[in-house]
Protein backbone atom coordinates (compact mmCIF):
# COMPACT_ATOMS: atom_id res chain seq x y z
CA UNK A 1 0.00 0.00 0.00
CA UNK A 2 1.26 3.37 -1.03
CA UNK A 3 1.98 5.56 1.50
CA UNK A 4 0.17 8.38 0.17
CA UNK A 5 -3.07 6.44 0.92
CA UNK A 6 -2.18 6.53 4.30
CA UNK A 7 -2.34 9.10 7.37
CA UNK A 8 0.58 9.42 10.21
CA UNK A 9 -0.89 9.30 13.74
CA UNK A 10 -0.58 13.00 14.51
CA UNK A 11 -2.29 13.69 10.94
CA UNK A 12 -5.48 11.52 12.51
CA UNK A 13 -4.86 13.67 16.04
CA UNK A 14 -5.36 16.69 14.54
CA UNK A 15 -8.44 15.63 12.08
CA UNK A 16 -10.33 14.24 14.94
CA UNK A 17 -9.13 16.31 17.67
CA UNK A 18 -7.86 12.95 20.18
CA UNK A 19 -4.59 12.66 21.43
CA UNK A 20 -1.60 10.93 19.92
CA UNK A 21 -1.81 9.21 23.65
CA UNK A 22 -5.71 8.35 23.13
CA UNK A 23 -5.23 6.71 19.84
CA UNK A 24 -2.91 4.46 20.58
CA UNK A 25 -4.95 3.89 23.89
CA UNK A 26 -7.50 2.83 21.23
CA UNK A 27 -4.75 0.12 19.71
CA UNK A 28 -4.01 -1.55 22.77
CA UNK A 29 -7.54 -2.23 23.88
CA UNK A 30 -8.17 -3.18 19.84
CA UNK A 31 -11.01 -0.74 19.40
CA UNK A 32 -9.27 0.94 16.57
CA UNK A 33 -6.12 -0.55 14.91
CA UNK A 34 -3.55 1.18 12.79
CA UNK A 35 -3.61 0.11 9.05
CA UNK A 36 0.04 0.17 8.83
CA UNK A 37 3.00 0.05 11.14
CA UNK A 38 6.53 0.74 9.60
CA UNK A 39 8.46 -2.29 10.39
CA UNK A 40 12.22 -0.04 10.73
CA UNK A 41 10.52 3.04 12.86
CA UNK A 42 7.19 2.13 14.23
CA UNK A 43 5.36 4.48 12.86
CA UNK A 44 1.55 4.05 13.00
CA UNK A 45 -0.10 4.89 9.94
CA UNK A 46 -4.53 4.96 8.93
CA UNK A 47 -6.74 4.66 6.27
CA UNK A 48 -9.46 6.75 5.17
CA UNK A 49 -11.57 3.60 5.70
CA UNK A 50 -11.11 3.88 9.24
CA UNK A 51 -12.29 8.10 9.51
CA UNK A 52 -15.81 6.53 9.88
CA UNK A 53 -15.25 4.13 12.65
CA UNK A 54 -13.14 6.93 14.60
CA UNK A 55 -16.14 9.55 14.10
CA UNK A 56 -18.06 7.14 15.13
CA UNK A 57 -16.18 6.58 18.52
CA UNK A 58 -15.98 10.34 18.99
CA UNK A 59 -19.44 10.79 18.83
CA UNK A 60 -20.61 7.82 21.34
CA UNK A 61 -17.77 9.16 23.54
CA UNK A 62 -19.43 12.65 23.48
CA UNK A 63 -22.40 10.94 24.44
CA UNK A 64 -20.26 9.62 27.28
CA UNK A 65 -20.58 6.07 26.73
CA UNK A 66 -17.65 3.63 28.08
CA UNK A 67 -15.46 2.61 25.89
CA UNK A 68 -16.11 -1.09 26.68
CA UNK A 69 -19.81 -0.54 24.84
CA UNK A 70 -18.48 0.93 22.36
CA UNK A 71 -15.91 -1.85 21.61
CA UNK A 72 -18.44 -4.53 21.68
CA UNK A 73 -20.46 -2.24 19.11
CA UNK A 74 -17.32 -1.74 16.73
CA UNK A 75 -16.73 -5.25 16.50
CA UNK A 76 -20.14 -6.44 16.18
CA UNK A 77 -22.15 -3.94 14.09
CA UNK A 78 -26.07 -4.30 14.15
CA UNK A 79 -28.55 -1.64 14.14
CA UNK A 80 -30.63 -2.85 17.02
CA UNK A 81 -27.38 -3.13 19.83
CA UNK A 82 -26.85 0.48 18.61
CA UNK A 83 -30.39 1.32 19.40
CA UNK A 84 -30.19 -0.69 22.67
CA UNK A 85 -27.10 1.13 23.76
CA UNK A 86 -27.99 4.29 22.71
CA UNK A 87 -31.82 4.07 24.73
CA UNK A 88 -29.79 3.21 27.74
CA UNK A 89 -27.03 6.04 27.65
CA UNK A 90 -29.90 8.56 27.11
CA UNK A 91 -31.43 7.40 30.48
CA UNK A 92 -27.82 7.92 32.00
CA UNK A 93 -27.44 11.04 30.77
CA UNK A 94 -31.32 12.55 31.92
CA UNK A 95 -30.36 11.01 35.43
CA UNK A 96 -27.17 12.94 35.22
CA UNK A 97 -29.33 15.92 33.96
CA UNK A 98 -31.72 15.74 36.91
CA UNK A 99 -28.73 15.20 39.45
CA UNK A 100 -26.31 18.55 38.22
CA UNK A 101 -29.71 19.93 38.25
CA UNK A 102 -30.47 19.41 41.87
CA UNK A 103 -26.94 20.51 42.76
CA UNK A 104 -27.42 24.27 40.59
CA UNK A 105 -30.28 24.44 42.81
CA UNK A 106 -28.86 23.83 45.86
CA UNK A 107 -25.88 25.94 45.42
CA UNK A 108 -28.22 28.66 44.06
CA UNK A 109 -30.64 28.87 47.25
CA UNK A 110 -27.84 28.49 50.01
CA UNK A 111 -25.12 30.99 47.58
CA UNK A 112 -26.01 34.16 46.16
CA UNK A 113 -23.77 36.11 43.65
CA UNK A 114 -21.25 38.51 45.20
CA UNK A 115 -22.27 40.73 47.68
CA UNK A 116 -18.76 42.89 47.96
CA UNK A 117 -15.89 42.38 46.95
CA UNK A 118 -12.46 43.64 49.05
CA UNK A 119 -9.21 43.89 49.56
CA UNK A 120 -7.32 42.11 51.71
CA UNK A 121 -4.20 44.32 53.56
CA UNK A 122 -1.14 43.10 55.75
CA UNK A 123 -0.30 44.83 58.32
CA UNK A 124 2.63 46.84 56.62
CA UNK A 125 0.33 47.59 54.28
CA UNK A 126 -0.79 51.36 53.84
CA UNK A 127 -4.36 52.34 52.81
CA UNK A 128 -6.01 55.80 52.84
CA UNK A 129 -9.91 54.95 53.51
CA UNK A 130 -12.53 52.82 55.29
CA UNK A 131 -11.11 49.38 56.13
CA UNK A 132 -12.67 46.53 58.37
CA UNK A 133 -10.83 44.21 61.14
CA UNK A 134 -12.64 40.87 59.94
CA UNK A 135 -12.93 38.52 63.49
CA UNK A 136 -11.56 35.28 63.66
CA UNK A 137 -13.28 32.78 62.70
CA UNK A 138 -13.50 28.61 62.11
CA UNK A 139 -14.09 27.81 58.46
CA UNK A 140 -14.29 25.35 56.18
CA UNK A 141 -11.89 25.75 53.01
CA UNK A 142 -10.60 24.90 49.20
CA UNK A 143 -8.00 25.89 46.92
CA UNK A 144 -8.73 24.88 43.63
CA UNK A 145 -7.24 25.57 40.43
CA UNK A 146 -8.78 27.52 37.21
CA UNK A 147 -11.76 29.97 36.32
CA UNK A 148 -14.66 31.63 38.91
CA UNK A 149 -16.48 28.77 36.60
CA UNK A 150 -14.95 25.76 37.97
CA UNK A 151 -15.74 26.93 41.97
CA UNK A 152 -19.52 25.29 41.64
CA UNK A 153 -18.38 22.06 42.38
CA UNK A 154 -16.03 22.79 44.97
CA UNK A 155 -18.33 24.93 46.73
CA UNK A 156 -20.82 21.64 46.35
CA UNK A 157 -17.86 19.43 48.27
CA UNK A 158 -17.52 21.93 50.93
CA UNK A 159 -21.45 21.17 51.27
CA UNK A 160 -21.62 17.59 51.76
CA UNK A 161 -18.59 17.84 54.09
CA UNK A 162 -20.49 20.70 56.50
CA UNK A 163 -23.40 18.69 56.15
CA UNK A 164 -21.60 15.21 57.09
CA UNK A 165 -20.05 16.50 59.50
CA UNK A 166 -23.49 18.41 61.36
CA UNK A 167 -21.60 21.90 61.50
CA UNK A 168 -23.84 24.87 60.77
CA UNK A 169 -22.91 27.85 58.28
CA UNK A 170 -22.62 31.06 60.37
CA UNK A 171 -21.34 33.83 57.86
CA UNK A 172 -21.24 34.31 54.50
CA UNK A 173 -18.27 32.68 52.36
CA UNK A 174 -15.85 34.27 51.09
CA UNK A 175 -13.35 33.72 47.36
CA UNK A 176 -9.91 34.67 48.06
CA UNK A 177 -7.92 34.94 45.02
CA UNK A 178 -4.36 33.50 45.30
CA UNK A 179 -2.82 33.93 41.98
CA UNK A 180 -4.72 35.55 39.09
CA UNK A 181 -3.64 37.83 36.20
CA UNK A 182 -1.33 39.94 38.25
CA UNK A 183 1.19 36.69 38.17
CA UNK A 184 -0.09 34.67 34.76
CA UNK A 185 -2.60 35.26 31.91
CA UNK A 186 -3.18 31.81 31.64
CA UNK A 187 -6.76 31.26 33.45
CA UNK A 188 -6.33 27.26 34.05
CA UNK A 189 -3.36 28.62 36.26
CA UNK A 190 -5.36 30.52 38.58
CA UNK A 191 -5.73 29.78 42.15
CA UNK A 192 -9.01 31.02 44.72
CA UNK A 193 -9.31 29.33 48.01
CA UNK A 194 -13.02 29.48 49.00
CA UNK A 195 -13.82 29.98 52.52
CA UNK A 196 -17.16 29.00 54.24
CA UNK A 197 -17.26 30.05 58.38
CA UNK A 198 -19.04 27.11 60.33
CA UNK A 199 -19.68 26.44 63.86
CA UNK A 200 -20.28 23.09 65.79
CA UNK A 201 -17.51 20.33 66.43
CA UNK A 202 -16.74 17.96 63.52
CA UNK A 203 -16.95 14.23 64.42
Amino acid sequence: MENNELFQIGEVSRLFHISVSILRHYEKIGLVQPEYKDPETGYRYYSARQFECLNTIRYLRALDMPLEEITKFVKNRNIEQIQSMLLRQKEQVLLRQQELLLIQRKIEKRFNPYEIVFIILDDEDHFKGKTLALPEETCVTVKFQGSHENAAKYYEMLMQYIEKQKLSICGFSKEITMIDYGITDDVSRFVTEIQIPVSGNPD
